[in-house]
């Protein structure tokens, strides 16, 4: 079953399951259960898009500092 779907302001549709979403709270980020709203709205509101390849460079840069 779907917990959500919204669309990005690259217009691309983002869903997130029931189980999904219980595997992100209880074993990935347990501190994100109470902000489903604000996930959506980060999701659709986002102040920074970039490319994958652009992103992986900058968690790189993070790793090594």
């Amino acid at each position: 079953m779907i917990k959500f779907q919204i669309e990005s302001k690259l217009e691309k549709k983002i869903r997130i399951t029931e189980d999904y979403w219980k595997v992100l709270i209880e074993i990935g980020h347990p501190s994100i259960a109470d902000y489903e709203e604000e996930i959506k709205n980060a999701l659709i509101n986002r102040l920074i898009l970039m490319k994958f390849e652009e992103a992986k460079e900058i968690e790189n840069l993070s790793l090594i500092n």
